[in-house]
């Protein structure tokens, strides 16, 4: 039973349905029955009256309707609803960015936070080769969602090299010094990130805005063509997983700090729904890394950092220093 979620979803709304089919399956209804069948992989091969006798917990019935509606668990669903509230807000990017957004920037930016889909990002392929747009004052990072004003002539040609292909990908280079024009690949730092063209809006003045989604990290190998745009032989970079217990042990950290900024922002409760969705600590580092205030220096060096545990620590000790500085707990 496939179900598409309304444009204003509702979360109770969705809790009531998990909470029926857990009182469909008391009765032994059999249209519930099936449904759990259909849904829940542990039943995916049981009889009805082996699904009825079994005990099905909330979480069960919470699990099922989000697979109904195409999300792998409830926390996802649930982080998908709070951000369908109000997917970002306009006058903080905008603030960050340094000049107000267009509305067809506006919309995309909405349009692609309302459509995250993280497991899509994971499944895109990393090309051999790809155009580049080297980044004066910001590193893109995995998962992050953005807005960029281009204006270098090269970089325009880049992303319209981008989007003839499909996938729209671009490789994303920050620059080691904003005021180098013509950048080689010893001005770049060696690794970025590969990034999907959400949305390319030409401006009337020749430049652009692109909404830019990150996809992973990759690494600067070479460049092979300098005009009339840059593009870079690369590849997705290793990490390297480390000691499990010492990853668990960080991972805990990470989250508790997440939330605690997390729970000091405007958008308050779409923020840590986002953190509680995020199973992956990899990815919950990068995400956390790209929305925290940190100099190019800084990402830069994380982006680089081969050891999964010792990035952990890292986004740990940038979250802390944030908190001191809004007097919460470090």
């Amino acid at each position: 039973m496939k179900r598409k979620l309304p444009d204003r979803p509702n979360l109770d709304h969705l809790k009531a349905q998990a909470k029926e089919l857990l009182d469909a399956h008391r009765r032994r209804d059999v249209t519930a029955l099936a449904r759990i069948r259909e849904t829940l992989p542990a039943y995916a091969n049981a009889t009805d009256d082996e699904i009825a006798a079994r005990p099905i917990a909330l979480h069960d019935a919470q699990s099922a309707i989000a697979r109904e509606y195409g999300f792998s668990s409830f926390a996802k669903l649930r982080a998908r609803v709070l951000l369908a509230r109000e997917p970002y807000a306009s006058e903080l990017v905008a603030r960050l960015v340094g000049k107000p957004l267009p509305a067809e920037v506006d919309a995309a930016l909405r349009d692609a936070f309302g459509r995250r889909d993280f497991d899509a990002l994971d499944a895109l392929p990393t090309p051999d080769t790809l155009p580049v747009v080297a980044v004066r004052n910001a590193l893109m990072s995995p998962y992050a969602l953005a807005p960029f004003a281009i204006g270098r002539a090269s970089s325009l040609a880049a992303l319209d090299r981008a989007v003839e292909k499909n996938p729209e990908l671009v490789a994303l280079f920050a620059q080691r010094e904003e005021k180098v024009e013509d950048p080689r690949a010893e001005d770049l730092h060696t690794t970025g990130c590969l990034a999907i063209v959400r949305k390319l809006v030409p401006a009337a003045d020749g430049t652009a805005w692109v909404v830019l989604e990150g996809v992973r990290w990759v690494t600067l190998l070479e460049l092979t063509t300098w005009s009339p745009f840059l593009v870079a032989r690369v590849a997705a970079t290793e990490i390297d997983e480390g000691d499990a217990a010492e990853v668990d042990t960080l991972e805990g950290e990470l989250r508790d700090a997440a939330r605690r900024l997390a729970e000091t922002l405007p958008q308050r409760d779409q923020a840590v729904a986002m953190i509680g969705a995020i199973a992956d600590a990899g990815r919950l580092s990068d995400l956390v890394m790209a929305n925290l205030p940190c100099t190019v220096a800084e990402k830069a060096e994380y982006a680089a950092e081969p050891v999964l545990a010792t990035r952990l620590r890292n986004v740990v000790g940038y979250l802390r220093r944030e908190l001191a500085k809004v007097g919460g707990r470090s």
